[in-house]
């Protein structure tokens, strides 16, 4: 006769595996649902199957990412009822982070909050933290670049996304002052090679950007085009200020001054 506590490992095994079969296929929106499905009382560890099952989606070449997708995908790995490790929260801001799809780019920095709200960093893992928004924010400009190729959008549109991404992430990262210089020197490499006039023309939208670390960053790149021009006119300079400026008339109007 099979003892009561074989019985009761027997039937938890084959619980587990037949949830493991129904969840396999599931996309985040029908995951989410399944796990409001399951009763409060079963008595079975069944939360590791849903993280298990979000991880493989992030790394599978098919998941199909629409808009409520990425919806159930956040609503996953903020609940509160799946026991996410540290661990498994790094591994999905790495996945995220080297991501093709803009979609999942795009909600980078909403994961990235929930696992500051969450965590508890050391050394190793600020490392770590550190490698994947460099890795994001490169990702994401590139996709921008390629964006920018396929629709001919003239560069000042790009200087300009390229510190509006970065001060989408920059505040949260509060007193992380590596990883921000980091951020901060991707976007100085980036703009760098552009032609002074389109810089500055981003001039006055990156103005309302209010974060003082950026636009220091722009105002070191717009001097430096400054420096490097050689104005055989006074009139050339004013052209290059009211540029800047956004201005059309007689007078200048200085953003933020």
């Amino acid at each position: 006769m099979i003892r009561p506590e074989v019985k009761a490992e027997l039937r938890q095994n084959w619980m587990m595996r037949r949830l493991d079969e129904i969840i396999s296929k599931d996309n985040p929106t029908r995951l989410l649902v399944h796990l409001d499905e399951i009763p409060t009382d079963l008595d079975i560890e069944f939360t590791s199957l849903f993280i298990k099952r979000v991880i493989n989606l992030l790394n599978g070449s098919r998941s199909k990412w629409d808009g409520d997708n990425i919806k159930g995908f956040v609503a996953l790995f903020e609940d509160n009822r799946l026991p996410w490790t540290s661990e498994d929260r790094m591994k999905v801001l790495s996945s995220v982070s080297t991501s093709q799809n803009m979609e999942l780019l795009d909600v980078f920095v909403e994961l990235l909050q929930i696992v500051l709200d969450k965590t508890h960093f050391d050394s190793k893992m600020n490392t770590k933290l550190g490698d994947y928004c460099a890795q994001w924010f490169r990702r994401i400009v590139n996709q921008i670049k390629e964006s920018r190729k396929r629709s001919r959008a003239n560069g000042y549109n790009y200087v300009y996304t390229v510190y509006q991404r970065l001060f989408t992430i920059y505040p949260i990262l509060d007193d992380r002052r590596p990883i921000k210089n980091e951020l901060l020197n991707i976007a100085e490499e980036e703009i760098n090679p552009f032609e002074e006039a389109q810089i500055y023309a981003a001039a006055k939208d990156i103005g309302e950007l209010s974060v003082k670390e950026i636009l220091k960053s722009f105002s070191t790149i717009v001097q430096r085009k400054l420096g490097q021009s050689s104005w055989k006119a006074d009139e050339r300079l004013l052209k290059k200020i009211k540029l800047i400026c956004d201005c059309e008339g007689r007078q200048i109007r200085v953003p933020n001054g």
